[in-house]
């Protein structure tokens, strides 16, 4: 007989959505900035040279849903984008020093309000479960 696998699924999305809201609520509380305009400056300050396609892939967004959200990170002055020397079709995004800083500033928030979540499991657990994250992550990749 087959496991009806629904409730586990409807867990690990709750989980994840509590942790997004708590994220994003304190990013909003402590920086003035919500959650997806944090992780688009994560990622360009992860990259050298990282162009929209970089963060649409990181952050497995549309490219045009990309380009879009990163107009507003840019008129809110927390990066801008340079012509790009290897492809005029293209540009280069980088980090204003406002943005360096809100990079900084919202990674410490981030990393207490996960303390502040998951700290409650012990290293082993956390192991335990990233491993199994990671499990199904690559089973996920290779499915049909």
């Amino acid at each position: 007989m087959a496991r009806d696998l629904t409730p586990l699924f409807a867990e690990i999305v709750a989980v994840e959505a509590e942790l997004r809201a708590a994220l994003d609520a304190r990013l909003r509380r402590e920086c003035g900035l919500p959650l997806n305009r944090f992780e688009v400056l994560r990622v360009v300050a992860q990259r050298d040279g990282c162009q929209v396609r970089d963060i649409a892939c990181e952050l497995s967004l549309t490219t045009g849903g990309t380009s879009k959200l990163l107009d507003r990170v840019e008129r809110a002055g927390l990066c801008e984008r340079q012509p790009n020397p290897a492809d005029r079709r293209s540009s280069i995004v980088e980090l204003t020093e406002t943005g360096r800083r809100a990079v900084t500033h919202g990674s410490g928030v981030i990393k207490s309000e996960l303390e502040l979540r998951l700290g409650l499991l012990d290293r082993r657990s956390l192991v335990h479960l990233s491993a199994l994250l990671g499990r199904l992550a690559a089973a996920g990749t290779s499915a049909p």
